[in-house]
C-alpha cells in the first residue's frame, strides 16, 4: 500500500498536483504505519516531496492552522483506547468545515499561482522527517 503513489500518478496523468504534508507523529503514527504497512511513513514522504510534479500544495502546517478543528482524538491510557470526540454542536461543526474549506482553498490558490510562475511554495513546516533530501 502506497499512501503517496506519486510515481503512478506521474505515469498515468498529464498534470499532477501533490500535497506537501506535515511529518507523521513519531510516537503514534510511525509505529502504526510500520506495523500495518511495513514502511517508514516519514522516509517515504521525504522521497515523495523530492519528486518533480506540476503543482505542490503546502499543507504542512495544517495541524497548527486548524488546531482544535474537526474530530479530536483523546487517548484513554487506563482503558487502552483512543476516543474520538466530535464538535459540540452542529453550528460548531459548520464553522469547522468552513475553516477547513477556506484553508484548503487558500493553499491551493497559492500553489497554482506560484506554479504559473514556475515556482514551488516553501514548506511552512519542514522538519527532518518530511523535508525532501537536498
Amino acid at each position: 500500500m502506497d499512501l503517496f503513489p506519486v510515481e503512478l500518478a506521474c505515469s498515468l496523468a498529464r498534470h499532477v498536483t501533490m500535497e506537501m504534508k506535515p511529518p507523521y507523529d513519531q510516537l503514534m503514527a510511525i509505529p502504526a504505519l510500520r506495523a500495518v504497512f511495513g514502511v517508514d511513513g516519514n522516509r517515504r514522504m521525504q522521497h515523495v516531496h523530492g519528486q518533480p510534479v506540476d503543482v505542490w500544495v503546502d499543507t504542512s502546517d495544517v495541524g497548527i492552522a486548524l488546531r482544535g478543528n474537526g474530530i479530536q482524538k483523546r487517548v484513554d491510557w487506563l482503558r487502552n483506547r483512543v476516543r474520538l470526540v466530535a464538535p459540540t454542536s452542529y453550528a460548531r461543526y459548520l464553522e469547522e468545515v468552513d475553516a477547513q474549506w477556506q484553508y484548503g482553498y487558500q493553499r491551493a490558490a497559492e500553489a497554482y499561482e506560484l506554479a504559473a510562475q514556475g515556482r514551488r511554495p516553501p514548506m511552512r513546516r519542514a522538519t527532518r522527517h518530511n523535508k525532501a533530501p537536498a
